[in-house]
């Protein structure tokens, strides 16, 4: 399928899962609240100068979107810029920004003001600096908050129970969502925003922090014109002359949304009996797959309706049915030919798994390609040999 097609697809599978989020928002009770302009009312952010309510933090974006502009456009000196950030660092809520972070997130502002990014963009090649997203995506949005969203933990666990919520109402695991998107979620110094299906975080790995950030922009600018095209009545504070629901109206929700679990537990069983076998996975022997290196942490996995959850040291990720089918067809196409694995963190071998894994699912690595190939290799679907390079070849 060309990439014309596939793009029409993902456009019209997001906004799918747009009016599934407006639907949902605006007659779903959570956290004691229902509908959008009830959830927008009601948020509060504490900060040194006191309680921010909604029409402050739309005053608030307007002033450091102008105080940004400024400092831009007068080109001032990295210290003045430097203060500028740890302003919102501090109304955010966040620790110190560096002089030399500092710099990195102007070079990123300049970069996103002068280019339309979409969710089908290279994230790899990007020169936007992930790093301490949740800090990070404060500057960027302050920048243009009608462009840009703020994407820390609050924001990002809205967002990944609003995931679960759809592939339930579409009968899927979760995983089956959004598989070109490598989704995270930012740090949270609460257990209150504990993951309900797996999903990798994004401290350690900045590709995955600004391909979300992106993605959660786009995902809000669609949100908040599908509320525009409702009879939801339109919130009176705003960046436009009349009454409209912008970015970061839906941002604020989200972030009242997030703020902890509104799921109850006895309905996370889309993957199955993935929840209680999270709990035992330490202790699951019977499943252990040494990597094919025959050295290393042993790969523990447990069986979901969907494929697996694999856990490999520190690593944990969820390893579907069709991303083995689509290794299996799509990588191993000559039955015939040994193929590298490839799995080094930082030189991959060209045209290895390890590679090919990376590049078309972007929340792994090519590390992943040790474990994967190892089940692989257990569940007699491909063979291998060597040491140093390891060869795979597909059984026919």
């Amino acid at each position: 399928m060309n990439s014309f097609l596939l793009n029409l697809i993902s456009i019209h599978f997001m906004e799918n899962f747009v009016k599934f989020i407006v639907d949902y928002i605006e007659n779903k009770e959570i956290h004691g609240c229902k509908g959008w302009n009830n959830q927008l009312t009601g948020y509060r952010w504490s900060t040194k100068s006191g309680i921010d309510r909604f029409s402050d933090g739309i005053q608030r974006s307007k002033d450091f979107k102008l105080k940004t502009q400024r400092i831009l456009n007068s080109q001032e000196n990295d210290e003045n810029w430097c203060r500028h950030c740890n302003e919102i660092a501090s109304w955010g809520g966040m620790r110190e920004i560096s002089a030399e972070l500092a710099k990195e997130y102007r070079n990123s502002v300049i970069f996103l003001s002068n280019n339309d990014l979409g969710i089908q963009s290279d994230f790899r090649a990007l020169p936007i600096n992930g790093d301490r997203i949740a800090t990070a995506s404060k500057i960027y949005y302050f920048s243009d908050p009608l462009r840009w969203t703020i994407y820390d933990s609050r924001v990002g666990y809205a967002i990944h129970q609003l995931i679960f919520e759809y592939s339930k109402y579409l009968g899927v695991a979760p995983s089956t969502l959004f598989q070109n998107i490598p989704f995270c979620l930012p740090e949270s110094q609460t257990d209150r925003r504990a993951p309900i299906f797996p999903v990798s975080k994004c401290y350690g790995y900045e590709i995955n922090a600004k391909a979300s950030f992106i993605w959660a922009s786009y995902l809000h600018r669609l949100i908040s014109v599908a509320l525009n095209q409702t009879s939801i009545p339109k919130p009176d504070h705003c960046f436009s002359a009349s009454p409209q629901w912008e970015l970061p109206h839906v941002e604020m929700v989200f972030f009242m949304i997030g703020d902890r679990n509104w799921i109850s537990p006895k309905i996370n069983q889309v993957d199955g009996t993935l929840s209680n076998s999270l709990k035992k996975i330490t202790k699951d022997t019977d499943s252990s797959i040494m990597p094919l290196s025959g050295v290393g942490q042993p790969i523990s996995c447990v069986s979901t309706n969907n494929g697996r959850f694999v856990k490999w040291g520190k690593t944990q990720f969820e390893l579907p049915n069709s991303m083995i089918n689509d290794i299996i067809n799509n990588f191993f196409r000559d039955n015939q030919k040994w193929y590298y694995l490839g799995a080094s963190m930082n030189n991959p071998i060209r045209g290895g798994l390890g590679e090919y894994i990376s590049k078309k699912y972007l929340m792994l690595t090519p590390r992943h390609a040790s474990a994967i190939a190892a089940i692989m290799v257990h569940d007699n679907l491909i063979d291998f040999k060597g040491e140093r390079p390891i060869l795979l070849r597909k059984i026919i």
